[in-house]
Parts: C-alpha cells; sequence; structure tokens
C-alpha cells in the first residue's frame, strides 16, 4: 500500500517516550504508529476539564460587580435559573418556564447598578435560551441569545466588565450548538468558525453590537482555551452527522480561520482542525501523521475531540482506506471501551424550596411592594436584609 513513515518517537512528548519504547520502539509502518499512539494516549488519564473552574471564577468575579447588600438576593435569582435549566433537562418545561418567571420579578425590587443589572439580563437571556433549545424552539433559543450577547457587548465596552467577552463567546458556541440539534449543520459550523476567528484575533468575524471588543490580551487564557475547545467541539460533532463524502462543503467556513493560523498550531483544538482539513480533502495518510502526537498525548481536558479522531481512525480502517494491522486492531478494540461523556449522576438536592413556595413567597413580597411605600423604601436601602426576612434569599437552596 506504500505506507508512509511516521516517526512517532520523535512526535510523541518526552515524558511518553518510555511508554512508546515498551510498545515496541520506533516504528515505520504508519497503521502501526497510530495504534501504538492510541495506545499510549489511552493510558494518559484525562485532564481535569478547566470549564467548571472558569465558570466559577467568572462567577465570583461577577459577584463582585453586585452591593454586597444586594447579592443575597442576585443569588436567588441564581438559583432560580439553576432549577430552570434542571427541570430543562428533565423534559419538565413548566415548571422550568416557572422557575424563569421569578429572577426578573425579584430584581425589579433591586436597585442594581447598570452594569450589575445588565449582567443579570445577560444571564436571564441564556436561561430562557436554554430553556427554548430543550424544548425544541431553535428560533427562540437564537432570539434570547442574541438578547444575551447584546448584554455582554455592552457590559464589555460600557463598563469594562471584560469577563462578561468571554461570556458572549460562550452563549456563540451556544448558538452553534443550537443551531446543529435543529439540523442547521452549515450555519453551526459557520459561527463556530466565526468564534475561533474571533480568538485567532479578528473581531470583526463576529456580529456587530455597536461596542468595542476588547483585546485578547485583556481576557482569562483558560477561558479562551475553554472557547476554543468548546467552538472545535461543535465543529466535531456537525462533521460527524453527515456522510464522509459532504464533510468538505461542511468544513469549507473553517479554511479561512485555519489559513489565518499559517503552519503553527499552538493548541490541540488548532491540530484537531488541520489534520481534520487534511482528511476532508482526501489525504488520509496526511491525517494520520498528523494524528500521531495528537492521539499520543492522550484525551487531555477535550476527551471528545480525542474519541472522535479514533472514531475516524476506526473508520478509516473499516473501509480499507488505511491498513487494519493487528497493532491497529488492537488499539481500535482497547480505545472502544469506556467513552467518554456518560451521563453524570445528580443526586437529589434535599431542603430545597418547591417552585410553588417560591412562587408564593414572590408574589407576596410584590405585594407588599405595589401597596406600601415603606416598605419599598426599606427594600431600597437594604435590599439584602429585607428580601432575606421575606426568604428571598438562597438560603436553603
Amino acid at each position: 500500500m506504500g505506507l508512509e513513515t511516521c516517526d512517532l518517537a520523535q512526535a510523541l512528548p518526552r515524558e511518553r517516550r518510555e511508554t512508546l519504547g515498551e510498545l515496541g520502539g520506533a516504528v515505520d509502518d504508519l497503521a502501526d504508529a497510530v495504534g501504538a499512539a492510541i495506545r499510549a494516549g489511552k493510558s494518559t488519564p484525562p485532564a481535569p476539564n478547566p470549564a467548571a473552574d472558569l465558570e466559577r471564577a467568572l462567577g465570583r468575579e461577577l459577584v463582585q460587580k453586585i452591593p454586597p447588600a444586594a447579592r443575597p438576593t442576585v443569588s436567588l435569582c441564581g438559583a432560580c435559573r439553576a432549577n430552570a435549566l434542571r427541570a430543562a433537562r428533565q423534559g419538565r418545561h413548566r415548571d422550568a418556564a416557572g422557575w424563569l418567571d421569578l429572577p426578573p420579578r425579584i430584581m425589579v425590587m433591586l436597585n442594581l447598578p447598570a452594569g450589575a443589572a445588565l449582567a443579570q439580563a445577560s444571564q436571564q437571556a441564556a436561561g430562557r435560551a436554554y430553556v427554548a433549545y430543550k424544548r425544541g424552539d431553535p428560533d427562540e433559543a437564537e432570539h434570547q441569545l442574541t438578547l444575551g450577547t447584546l448584554a455582554d457587548a455592552e457590559l464589555s465596552g460600557a463598563h469594562g466588565w471584560r469577563a462578561a467577552e468571554l461570556h458572549r463567546l460562550h452563549l456563540e458556541v451556544n448558538r452553534s450548538r443550537v443551531r446543529r440539534a435543529a439540523g442547521r449543520l452549515a450555519g453551526a459550523v459557520i459561527v463556530a468558525a466565526a468564534v475561533l476567528e474571533r480568538l485567532a484575533g479578528d473581531p470583526s468575524s463576529l456580529p456587530p453590537t455597536g461596542w468595542p471588543a476588547p483585546a485578547l490580551n485583556e481576557i482569562s487564557a483558560l477561558g479562551l482555551a475553554v472557547i476554543e475547545g468548546k467552538a472545535t467541539e461543535e465543529v466535531a460533532l456537525a462533521l460527524t452527522s453527515v456522510r464522509r463524502d459532504d464533510r468538505a462543503a461542511l468544513f469549507m467556513p473553517l479554511n479561512r480561520y485555519l489559513d489565518r493560523l499559517g503552519v503553527v498550531r499552538r493548541s490541540r483544538s488548532q491540530v484537531w482542525l488541520a489534520a481534520q482539513r487534511q482528511l476532508v480533502c482526501g489525504d488520509v495518510h496526511g491525517f494520520l501523521r498528523s494524528m500521531c502526537p495528537f492521539l499520543a498525548e492522550g484525551p487531555g481536558f477535550d476527551a471528545r475531540l480525542w474519541t472522535l479522531a479514533v472514531a475516524d481512525v476506526a473508520e478509516l480502517a473499516k473501509s480499507g482506506s488505511v491498513l487494519r494491522t493487528a497493532a491497529l486492531a488492537a488499539a481500535l478494540d482497547e480505545a472502544a471501551v469506556g467513552r467518554p461523556n456518560s451521563p453524570r449522576h445528580q443526586p437529589a438536592r434535599r431542603g430545597v424550596a418547591t417552585l410553588e413556595e417560591i412562587r408564593d413567597r414572590v408574589a407576596l413580597v410584590e405585594h407588599r411592594w405595589r401597596t406600601d411605600s415603606a416598605f419599598r423604601t426599606t427594600v431600597r436601602a437594604d435590599p439584602g436584609g429585607t428580601l432575606k426576612e421575606a426568604r428571598l434569599d438562597a438560603t436553603g437552596w
């Protein structure tokens, strides 16, 4: 078949070369090299995904912008939105809508600064977008995502909340996900490519917002890496939704991004995308050579990309596009065990107020707000303490 040489020993990080030696030393056959890379990567535990840590860090940064007296009540609004997302994931769409109805009714009683109010508006739009997405309404989901991105852009441009730019990019990745779930695969890839171009330094790749976009060096590097990984994952899932013969056309929006990068590949996402371009263009051997170091490094924190790369190799071996040697077959069999992204079990939370209980509390406070001017004055002076006394804070959630 004339397979070309892949010097895997040079491609592997130094700490992985000992593992390679145990697998049989330097390999000249490309199929065996890929098999060795898969086995080396399989033996490397996945790295912790920094997305959750980033989300908590962004949450802390946003909370610091909120007046201390209002934080308990703002936390309640966040708890309501979290319950809405949980209900939507479980298919309880009426409950999800009920939970999302509460934060605006609570927030109207708080005299938040403009920036803090915008942040709450963005979070609310993001929540509504997710609920619409889960109930199968992609148009409403996109509308809410647009509202959220505009609020984030104003937060960043007018109020200097640089973390809001990360949230805007996160919402754009969600837009790609909404389109992919609706079968609008070309639109999904176009949005993901625009996000990646923004990360490569082109703020004009995304729709204009009327506010200047912050420079990338003003944004968390970890946050940018997480967004890059999520955008690349959306591209990957869109590509796997179509036949291999149709992937070249679907991949086309990524060409400008990859051309902009040139020959330098700084991240795993960029390596994966460059290799995919080789594959969709029919350069199977180039794809396999490019994937050797990627596969040998292991899943990293982007386990889904690693698994999809292995799936590509398996498909090529099954179709005869690459020689299915004994070493490659064994590696593919090993890698097929323990696929990532299995559903996580979420234990039930005890002592959590029900939707009906919180809805009743909000209704009582709203009634006092409308009919009692002294109560309104008290709330404005001490929103956190007054609404906590009315049991409108996140205590016990």
